[in-house]
């Protein structure tokens, strides 16, 4: 079997400096492992990256039978002000990617995607109709995506509520699973009989996410 685990860790020397790397490591036992938010000191970019370059979203793998995208979706930020760029722009840009990607080869890609799909994705859907992650426009952005030909890997093992990946810091909301599922392995529907499980790792701390994988069956060559 293979698993690929996808972690927003909010800052790796943060969770170095918590002792929290190695618990990841035995809990989840990933044979890949994609992280977002390192936060760690980039080299310096080309002069002549474009916009979406210079946010430094997107890390693409390419192994014999798929590619792997791992993604730091764009936040829209308080008051909605990145929510046009996100929806015009960025959400139409990664899908023409990947469905480029998917000409030659199945296309799995995970990440922080920074949106509750649906009402069950978070904890208090009705509060939060119009806060970033949860607006009419993200939603159709993954829609959209998902329509396109993969699958919420998560949701085809799983259709139970309070299942969620990010807390805020505020109210010990983690504590009392107040909670969003934001974080995603989505899955070329060309290869959904080698998934064999999804998870959402609760029990690994040190950020406000917590991890989530897949296992497929080793039928996927590196």
């Amino acid at each position: 079997m293979m698993k690929i685990a996808s972690w927003n860790v909010n800052g790796i020397r943060a969770i170095l400096r918590k002792d929290q790397w190695k618990p990841f490591l035995d809990i989840v036992e990933a044979d890949i492992i994609c992280l977002q938010e390192t936060k760690a000191e980039a080299p310096n970019r080309p002069d002549q990256a474009n916009a979406l370059d210079q946010e430094g979203r997107v890390i693409t793998l390419e192994f014999q039978d798929f590619y792997l995208v791992n993604v730091y979706t764009p936040n829209s930020q308080n008051e909605l002000k990145r929510l046009t760029y996100r929806h015009k722009t960025w959400d139409p840009a990664f899908r023409r990617y990947l469905l480029h990607l998917e000409q030659h080869k199945p296309v799995l890609f995970c990440g922080d995607l920074n949106v509750a799909h649906k009402p069950i994705d978070l904890a208090r859907p009705k509060e939060n109709e119009r806060s970033p992650g949860f607006t009419q426009e993200e939603r159709e952005g993954l829609n959209a995506l998902l329509d396109s030909g993969y699958d919420d890997s998560f949701r085809l093992f799983c259709e139970e509520p309070n299942q969620y990946s990010w807390w805020s810091y505020r109210a010990n909301a983690r504590a009392k699973n107040v909670g969003w599922r934001i974080d995603y392995v989505c899955t070329s529907q060309r290869i959904r009989d080698k998934i064999k499980t999804a998870e959402i790792h609760q029990d690994v701390f040190g950020s406000d996410h917590c991890p989530v994988s897949i296992t497929l069956k080793r039928t996927l060559k590196l």
